[in-house]
C-alpha cells in the first residue's frame, strides 16, 4: 500500500536540536516541502514525553545533545516500547528516528542504535528532501534495534504504526 502524498505531507515530524538555527533550518526546509505537522524541541529530556503524547511519524533527533545524547534518547524511546510490550500492550519495534549528526563514526552506531536513517551536518537545504517520505511510510532498509542497555533510561513511549509500503 502506497500512502497518498497528502498523507505523508500530514506526518507528524519532531525535531530535536540543542542549536536554534539547525531547528530552524530543518522547520524551513520541511515546510518548504509541504510537511504540516512539524514541532520540535531543544530539550531531550522531553522526548518520550512528547512521543508518547504525539505518535510521532517520524523523529529527527540530533545526536550532541546537553544532558542526555541522542543515543540515550533512542535507547529510552526503545526501552518504552519494550516495557508496554511487556505489560500486554500491542506494539511495533519500529523507532521512526533519523539522527543528525556531523560524526562520521556515529552513523554506524545509530543504525544499529534503532535509527532508521542519518542526515550528515552540516544542514543544506534542499539536499535530504528525499529522506523524510521514505521513513514517514514507515519503510525501513536497516534491523530492528538491539535491546537497550541494563540500566538505560525508559519513557514508555507509545507504539508506532508501521505502515506497509509496497
Amino acid at each position: 500500500m502506497t500512502l497518498p502524498d497528502q498523507d505523508i505531507l500530514a506526518a507528524r515530524i519532531l525535531i530535536v536540536d540543542d542549536q536554534a538555527s539547525n531547528v530552524l533550518l530543518l522547520e524551513r526546509m520541511l515546510d518548504e516541502s509541504g510537511y504540516t505537522a512539524v514541532s520540535s524541541t531543544m530539550d531531550p529530556q522531553q522526548v518520550c514525553a512528547l512521543h508518547r503524547k504525539n505518535d510521532y511519524d517520524l523523529i529527527l533527533l540530533d545526536l550532541q545533545l546537553p544532558v542526555m545524547d541522542g543515543f540515550q534518547v533512542m535507547a529510552a524511546l526503545t526501552a518504552g516500547v519494550q516495557a508496554r510490550d511487556e505489560a500486554g500492550v500491542q506494539t511495533a519495534d519500529y523507532l521512526p528516528v533519523i539522527v543528525l549528526t556531523a560524526q562520521p563514526g556515529h552513523k554506524l552506531r545509530a543504525l544499529q542504535a534503532g535509527a532508521r536513517d542519518f542526515i550528515s551536518k552540516p544542514l543544506r537545504p534542499g539536499r535530504s528532501e528525499d529522506t523524510y517520505p521514505q521513513h514517514a511510510r514507515g519503510a525501513t532498509a536497516v534491523p530492528p534495534p538491539r535491546s537497550p542497555e541494563p540500566g538505560a533510561r525508559t519513557c514508555g513511549a507509545g507504539a508506532h504504526r508501521r505502515v506497509a509500503r509496497e
